[in-house]
Protein backbone atom coordinates (compact mmCIF):
# COMPACT_ATOMS: atom_id res chain seq x y z
CA UNK A 1 0.00 0.00 0.00
CA UNK A 2 1.11 3.84 -1.00
CA UNK A 3 2.02 6.05 1.62
CA UNK A 4 -0.55 8.40 0.66
CA UNK A 5 -3.47 5.80 0.72
CA UNK A 6 -2.44 4.57 4.46
CA UNK A 7 -2.78 8.00 5.16
CA UNK A 8 -6.04 8.51 3.64
CA UNK A 9 -7.50 5.64 5.32
CA UNK A 10 -6.02 6.75 8.55
CA UNK A 11 -8.07 10.03 8.00
CA UNK A 12 -11.22 8.40 6.91
CA UNK A 13 -11.40 6.37 9.95
CA UNK A 14 -10.76 9.39 12.27
CA UNK A 15 -13.66 11.57 10.11
CA UNK A 16 -15.75 8.40 10.38
CA UNK A 17 -14.75 8.06 14.36
CA UNK A 18 -15.64 12.21 14.78
CA UNK A 19 -18.93 12.08 13.27
CA UNK A 20 -19.75 9.53 15.60
CA UNK A 21 -18.59 11.36 18.11
CA UNK A 22 -20.85 14.78 16.90
CA UNK A 23 -24.20 11.90 16.69
CA UNK A 24 -23.52 10.94 20.07
CA UNK A 25 -22.91 14.39 21.54
CA UNK A 26 -26.30 15.23 19.98
CA UNK A 27 -28.67 12.64 21.05
CA UNK A 28 -27.04 13.17 24.62
CA UNK A 29 -27.93 17.26 24.30
CA UNK A 30 -31.42 16.55 23.08
CA UNK A 31 -31.86 14.12 25.78
CA UNK A 32 -30.48 16.77 28.61
CA UNK A 33 -32.58 19.29 26.97
CA UNK A 34 -35.79 17.20 27.05
CA UNK A 35 -35.51 16.95 30.95
CA UNK A 36 -38.47 18.42 33.07
CA UNK A 37 -38.51 18.61 36.26
CA UNK A 38 -40.93 17.58 39.39
CA UNK A 39 -42.22 19.18 42.03
CA UNK A 40 -39.75 17.82 44.34
CA UNK A 41 -36.47 18.77 42.07
CA UNK A 42 -38.33 22.31 41.70
CA UNK A 43 -37.83 22.49 45.39
CA UNK A 44 -34.25 20.78 45.86
CA UNK A 45 -33.44 23.01 43.11
CA UNK A 46 -34.34 26.31 45.06
CA UNK A 47 -33.01 24.88 48.45
CA UNK A 48 -30.00 24.61 46.43
CA UNK A 49 -30.18 27.97 45.56
CA UNK A 50 -30.99 29.31 48.92
CA UNK A 51 -27.98 27.16 50.69
CA UNK A 52 -24.59 28.89 51.19
CA UNK A 53 -21.56 26.75 50.95
CA UNK A 54 -21.67 25.14 54.53
CA UNK A 55 -24.97 23.48 54.35
CA UNK A 56 -25.16 22.62 50.60
CA UNK A 57 -24.61 19.19 51.35
CA UNK A 58 -26.93 15.95 50.86
CA UNK A 59 -27.52 15.52 54.08
CA UNK A 60 -28.87 18.92 54.67
CA UNK A 61 -31.36 18.30 52.04
CA UNK A 62 -32.40 14.77 52.91
CA UNK A 63 -33.43 16.05 56.76
CA UNK A 64 -35.00 19.11 54.89
CA UNK A 65 -37.27 17.43 52.76
CA UNK A 66 -37.56 13.90 54.63
CA UNK A 67 -36.07 11.99 51.50
CA UNK A 68 -34.54 8.46 51.76
CA UNK A 69 -31.16 8.84 50.78
CA UNK A 70 -31.56 6.89 47.77
CA UNK A 71 -34.14 8.86 46.69
CA UNK A 72 -32.70 12.13 47.47
CA UNK A 73 -29.40 10.52 45.04
CA UNK A 74 -31.65 9.97 42.05
CA UNK A 75 -33.00 13.89 42.40
CA UNK A 76 -30.11 15.34 43.13
CA UNK A 77 -28.02 13.44 39.88
CA UNK A 78 -30.72 14.06 37.54
CA UNK A 79 -30.37 18.06 38.27
CA UNK A 80 -26.54 17.32 37.78
CA UNK A 81 -27.11 15.64 34.29
CA UNK A 82 -29.69 18.04 33.40
CA UNK A 83 -26.76 21.29 34.26
CA UNK A 84 -29.11 22.60 36.31
CA UNK A 85 -26.72 21.74 39.64
CA UNK A 86 -23.14 20.61 40.17
CA UNK A 87 -21.19 19.01 42.84
CA UNK A 88 -18.15 21.26 44.37
CA UNK A 89 -16.81 19.07 46.23
CA UNK A 90 -17.38 16.00 48.78
CA UNK A 91 -16.90 15.96 52.39
CA UNK A 92 -16.41 12.39 53.78
CA UNK A 93 -18.88 12.74 56.23
CA UNK A 94 -21.30 14.96 55.09
CA UNK A 95 -21.58 13.65 51.32
CA UNK A 96 -21.65 15.99 48.19
CA UNK A 97 -21.72 20.09 48.53
CA UNK A 98 -23.84 21.14 45.49
CA UNK A 99 -24.21 24.44 43.75
CA UNK A 100 -26.43 25.86 41.55
CA UNK A 101 -25.16 26.41 37.57
CA UNK A 102 -26.04 29.42 35.85
CA UNK A 103 -28.57 27.55 34.17
CA UNK A 104 -30.28 26.29 37.24
CA UNK A 105 -30.96 29.69 38.29
CA UNK A 106 -32.18 30.61 34.48
CA UNK A 107 -34.47 28.19 35.07
CA UNK A 108 -35.97 29.42 38.51
CA UNK A 109 -36.13 32.93 37.66
CA UNK A 110 -38.08 31.58 34.30
CA UNK A 111 -40.33 29.66 36.45
CA UNK A 112 -41.24 32.08 38.97
CA UNK A 113 -39.43 30.20 41.82
CA UNK A 114 -37.12 32.77 42.89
Amino acid sequence: MRPENDESAKLRLKLQQAEAEIRRLKLQIKTLEEISLDELEEKLLVSIADSDIDDAFEVSFAEYLHLSKTRLEFHLQRLVDAGYAQILFADPALGPNFSITQKGREFLVKNNLI
